[in-house]
């Protein structure tokens, strides 16, 4: 490049021998790309631009037209009279070369011109769709005040209907006319109109004028009957893009498409954008959903307080049931105040049930200033029992390195085996184990399967863990070992009954009817008690499995342990 920019400096120093040696090269070469190149040369002598631009304009070869407009531009020619006379050129490149040619350019000549280039464009040639939207383009680019007002309205009095051609909607998608929205939702109202082209039209008109897009997408909706796979998809888009304010006159519409819209972060955006109240119910349901992402799950109880939803929430929280203590949990990743001091409530309150407290601990600790202040609390002595084994887990899984220092002596790990202390969990889980290895402590020295399942094998006290691999997370399996009463399993709640004369048993209830109830014991073996013999029946706020168990095992063993819990379930 640096040798032929050297060159054509020297040959434009010595034009007058220059041109007639270029002219004489240009005639005797064959290849197009060096006639091309040499043709530019020729042009960019001082004073012969124009007679070049003229003869390469009427070249048979699309690549020496394509250098008379680029000639034309870098020389500051007539190039609205060139465009013009290549209008209706044959070549695609050479059309396509001509409308980029017309960026910045005003004026009816320069409409007309692109009105014709747009009319001979061929459906499926994103290159000359994308040179057509160059020339609409003002002389600022992208972004700022264009010439497609005018261009757009040349090209739709060209073409009359044929607008709605394939080729004519591929226009419409890619301009950017005060008149696109309506043309682009005339265009997704057609019944013929497929799914996907219907979905690329929504997606451009996120780059129009939003008020005039709120407009023409509530004039469609009042005009319009979608049914089936278009009123599932495309309703539930176009009401997201109205204005708020137009939220009333839409109202009876954007209430029949809130219940049937699977996407949870657009019921989320629906139920925000227009301060749907009735909504607030749902909203918290679905952040109770397991099935729902964490971060998805926030957004929705953050929404839900926005619009006043707070009496929906508290109702939810008091139940005693799996939902509300995933609402606990994932309460807590805002962080903000009123939402720590709604968890502290729980955990401070005696009389809740046992889950829903370690879950209001569990969800205090996933915001710095919750995972603090459960610090401060285990100092204080106000976490007891179960809730310290919570706070333990809670905190050594927190990703903040301050906050685990500060709990190291308020809520330490336990200690292995060998009297060490375990690193904390948030560093376990980025340990490599041997899960044949870990296979063999669960059978031996971890004594697992005493009281679990796996494969049909094992002692059925605890939860059949043939599948926790796919249903728990890494953190979480670390958790189930070092802090079991963290998180009990729906029906393996610890019970205790004692009888008229002073026994008690404990275990899992495995029934209870008029005629007596039935615990397993730790050791697996059933007791039956007759309702006549038993005076009291309580539920336990801790596991019954041991919560030393890492005592028994080496810090190895442990993280094996987890390794082969992982391959359980298909991961």
């Amino acid at each position: 490049l640096c040798t032929r920019a050297t060159a054509l400096e020297r040959l434009a120093r010595q034009p007058d021998a220059a041109a007639p040696a270029l002219e004489a090269a240009f005639k005797e070469v064959a290849d197009p790309r060096h006639k091309a190149r040499l043709a530019w040369a020729a042009g960019m002598l001082p004073g012969r631009a124009e007679a070049w631009i003229v003869r390469l304009s009427g070249e048979a070869d699309e690549n020496l037209r394509l250098v008379a407009v680029r000639l034309c531009r870098r020389v500051r020619g007539d190039v609205m009279g060139l465009v013009e006379r290549l209008a209706a050129d044959a070549s695609p490149a050479v059309r396509r070369e001509a409308a980029i040619a017309l960026k910045g350019v005003a004026g009816d000549r320069a409409d007309r011109a692109w009105a014709v280039l747009a009319a001979r464009h061929a459906a499926g040639d994103r290159w000359e769709l994308e040179a057509l939207g160059i020339g609409a383009d003002g002389p600022a680019g992208w972004g700022a005040p264009s010439h497609w007002d005018t261009r757009l309205a040349a090209w739709l009095v060209a073409v009359g209907d044929g607008w709605r051609s394939p080729a004519g909607r591929e226009i419409v998608w890619r301009s950017r006319a005060a008149a696109t929205p309506k043309l682009l939702c005339e265009i997704i109202g057609r019944p013929e109109t497929t799914t996907n082209e219907s979905l690329a039209c929504l997606r451009a008109l996120d780059f129009q004028d939003k008020a005039a897009v709120s407009t023409a997408v509530g004039d469609l909706l009042a005009a319009v009957t979608f049914d089936g796979e278009r009123a599932t998809v495309l309703v539930p888009e176009l009401v997201t893009r109205l204005a708020a304010d137009a939220a009333d006159q839409a109202a009876a519409r954007i209430a029949n498409v809130v219940g049937r819209i699977q996407d949870p972060g657009m019921k989320i955006e629906m139920a925000r954008r227009f301060r749907l109240r009735d909504q607030t119910p749902a909203l918290v349901s679905l952040a109770g959903d397991a099935g729902t992402a964490d971060g998805v799950a926030a957004a929705a109880l953050a929404v839900a307080g926005e619009l006043g939803g707070e009496e929906a929430l508290r109702a939810a929280l008091a139940v005693d049931d799996p939902v509300a203590a995933r609402l606990h949990e994932v309460l807590g990743i805002s962080g903000e105040q009123q939402v720590r001091a709604m968890l502290e409530e729980t955990i401070r309150d005696a009389a809740k049930p046992a889950n829903l407290r370690a879950a209001a601990v569990k969800g205090l600790a996933r915001s710095k200033p919750g995972a603090e202040r459960i610090v401060a609390l285990a100092k204080g002595g106000e976490l007891s029992g179960p809730l310290v084994q919570v706070a333990t887990a809670a905190i050594s899984g927190c990703p903040w390195g301050d906050v685990r220092q500060a709990a190291g002596e308020a809520i330490p790990l336990p200690k292995a085996r060998d009297g060490a202390s375990l690193p904390p969990v948030a560093e376990l889980v980025k340990r490599r184990g041997e899960a044949k290895a870990g296979q063999a402590v669960f059978a031996g020295t971890g004594t697992c399967g005493k009281c679990h399942v796996v494969a049909g094998v094992g002692t059925g006290v605890g939860p059949d863990l043939s599948g926790i691999g796919a249903k728990l997370s890494v953190p979480a399996l670390y958790e189930s070992i070092l802090a079991p009463s963290a998180a009990i399993s729906h029906s393996y709640e610890t019970w205790t009954a004692v009888t008229a004369g002073g026994r008690s048993f404990s275990g899992l209830l495995v029934s209870r009817s008029d005629e007596g109830i039935v615990i397993r014991g730790a050791d697996g073996v059933d007791v039956s008690l007759p309702a006549g013999d038993v005076e009291e029946i309580v539920q336990q706020p801790v596991s019954l499995m041991p919560a030393d168990l890492a005592t028994v095992l080496s810090e190895q063993e442990l993280v094996d342990l987890v390794a082969w819990l992982q391959t359980l379930g298909g991961r």
